[in-house]
């Protein structure tokens, strides 16, 4: 019953409307009743970091990396996706030899849990003690990111990234390494869930109320041959200073870091907005779809 939808992935197009992108992580910068001081993205518009930022900021690194969860995964609001963060965090924990931090979270009981004060968007405070952070949303789809890629970038860390398999059409790909997980893995982790319930079942589990960290196993099992290569790459960087100097001096967004008519300022869906109001012959143009609005 709606003519036009704004929505905040370009997988779920809604049925039988005008569906225009609009992605998460910038209707919360520009939401006044969300943003705080610290979360703007147009601070980070420009070149990046100077050699002298960056080797700053590798010098004041205390940990690998870090993760901010509020769980596991809120099994009655999340999809089993959800639990890809903390697969990754088990497994760069292994791979780097020493455990990542973590803070909002009970799982596992870990001597390295941080506390990490104030809410989402100010947790930059605590990813800049990080070389990496892991900025992983609670599902795999085309277009959807939210505030946690941009919080680990204003913290000037390097992103560690699940949840938008585009993201590099949106940011600078040499600015995160990215995590990704074929759709027929995801379809198996689905399947051991449905949102809305307490219950997963988990091949070999002899009940349907798991531990979470059963859980979490399983989706290493699962996922672990999917998500090597990004672990590879976060070891990689991690073990070369240069090469982690070098993204911090990559510019965060594309067009050279410029945010100009971009969806940064949410230019594109300004557009679109215009373009389908006169397609729909809507009253605030004229009889020309060219006509410039009307004053109601």
């Amino acid at each position: 019953d709606r003519d036009i939808v704004f929505y905040r992935s370009t997988g779920q197009p809604m049925k039988e409307t005008t569906t225009i992108y609009y992605p998460l992580a910038q209707r919360i910068s520009l939401n006044q009743e969300a943003v705080c001081p610290g979360y703007d993205l147009r601070r980070l518009e420009g070149p990046g970091l100077t050699e002298r930022e960056a080797r700053e900021a590798l010098k004041s690194r205390r940990s690998a990396c870090f993760l901010a969860s509020n769980s596991v995964m809120k099994r009655r609001h999340y999809n089993m996706d959800a639990v890809v963060r903390h697969a990754v965090f088990r497994l760069l924990g292994r791979e780097l030899g020493e455990p990542c931090r973590g803070s909002g979270f009970i799982y596992p009981p870990n001597p390295s849990a941080v506390l990490c004060p104030g809410h989402h968007l100010t947790a930059s405070r605590c990813m800049a003690a990080s070389k990496f952070v892991l900025t992983m949303e609670n599902q795999q789809e085309r277009g959807w990111f939210s505030e946690k890629v941009f919080l680990a970038l204003l913290a000037r860390t390097v992103p560690v990234h699940f949840g938008a398999p585009d993201l590099g059409e949106y940011i600078n790909p040499k600015r995160f390494i990215l995590c990704k997980v074929a759709d027929e893995n995801i379809a198996k982790l689905r399947s051991t869930h449905v949102k809305r319930f307490e219950q997963i079942s988990i091949p070999g589990s002899k009940t349907k109320f798991p531990a979470d960290s059963d859980v979490v196993q399983f989706a290493v099992e699962l996922l672990g041959p999917d998500l090597a290569g990004c672990i590879q790459k976060v070891k990689e960087v991690n073990d070369n200073d240069e090469k982690y100097i070098a993204m911090l001096k990559e510019p965060v967004f594309l067009n050279s870091g410029k945010v100009a008519d971009s969806w940064v300022d949410a230019t594109p869906a300004a557009k679109a907005l215009e373009n389908v109001l006169k397609i729909l012959e809507s009253p605030l143009y004229g009889e020309s779809t060219n006509a410039a609005p009307k004053r109601l």
